[in-house]
């Protein structure tokens, strides 16, 4: 057992050494921000006969905008403010148009008295495929999120105690052009599609909606 633990302390040593002689890993931190949108939304309940369909037109919408961190091949992306399902996204570029990765999520938070619980989870797969054309690139994204989920359990004052669970998918597909302003910083436009589903467990209601925008100007800045 020392043999073991002498060689695999070696080991490590010896890694080490070769990964400080070897060129640094390269790495940068960039924001995104998204800035004039335009989107038209419908959405159908399963317990109201009409639908509820809505115009919206944004400036400083952050619903989209994202921190990610890049470490040679490896994305770690952060949404700070999207609903409490999104957490992270990770992913890893196959090769230098095509990038591959998963959405995750998982809160929770208990309050002993009263008694109230909270939780939401979230897992997904998503798809960039980056198309360079002359000085600006056209990125396409495919989002795919086949595991949403909130639940709530309350204790109320009466003593009666309330569950509610809601279940869905979401799925979106985009297209932007990405063209160079400055050294460290790009203007961004583009147009979206995305379809949601949801079943809400306490009364069985459903909800269904579509949604279709376009992102007239948002920015991307890279800190290396």
């Amino acid at each position: 057992m020392k043999n073991f633990s002498v060689c695999f302390v070696s080991t490590l040593l010896a890694t080490g050494s070769m990964a400080a002689e070897s060129e640094p890993v390269a790495a940068s931190l960039s924001l995104q921000f998204s800035g004039l949108r335009w989107a038209q939304s419908e959405t159908k309940y399963s317990d109201e006969d009409a639908k509820r369909e809505i115009t919206t037109l944004n400036s400083g919408d952050l619903v989209d905008s994202m921190i990610w961190a890049t470490v040679d091949k490896v994305n770690l992306y952060f949404y700070p403010f999207q609903d409490s399902n999104a957490l992270l996204s990770i992913s890893y570029m196959v090769r230098d148009d095509l990038e591959l990765g998963i959405d995750l999520g998982l809160n929770a938070s208990k309050v002993k008295n009263p008694k109230s619980e909270l939780s939401s989870d979230l897992f997904g797969a998503f798809a960039t495929w980056s198309v360079p054309a002359g000085d600006y690139t056209l990125e396409n994204v495919g989002i795919l999120d086949f595991n949403r989920s909130e639940s709530t359990e309350l204790n109320t004052t009466t003593g009666e105690e309330e569950t509610v669970k809601v279940t869905g998918n979401f799925f979106k597909v985009s297209s932007s052009i990405v063209i160079p302003i400055a050294k460290n910083a790009w203007y961004m436009g583009g147009v979206w599609w995305a379809a949601e589903n949801g079943k809400n467990h306490a009364d069985d209601s459903t909800k269904k909606s579509t949604q279709f925008g376009i992102n007239l100007a948002g920015l991307r800045m890279t800190l290396e």
